[in-house]
């Protein structure tokens, strides 16, 4: 059972902001790149802007959809 705060049962989506893809399958590896680096540039903009950071979990990590605990 998932007791983190992002677990399903408790996410308003209002509290919630989508910036943009980090990381994402490229099959046109010119045009793709090119999206994929303005996604990027938009993220580092929005975490400079917000003061945000990447999550520095100490574990392996846990499925964003059924709350599975990965090492």
């Amino acid at each position: 059972m998932r007791t983190d705060c992002h677990r399903p049962s408790v996410i308003d989506p209002a509290d919630y902001e989508y910036v943009g893809i980090e990381n994402d399958k490229i099959d046109d590896v010119i045009g793709g790149a090119w999206v994929l680096q303005e996604h990027r540039d938009r993220i580092r903009e929005h975490r400079a802007r917000t003061g945000g950071t990447y999550s520095r979990h100490e574990h392996g990590g846990n499925c964003h959809v059924c709350g599975a605990h990965c090492v």
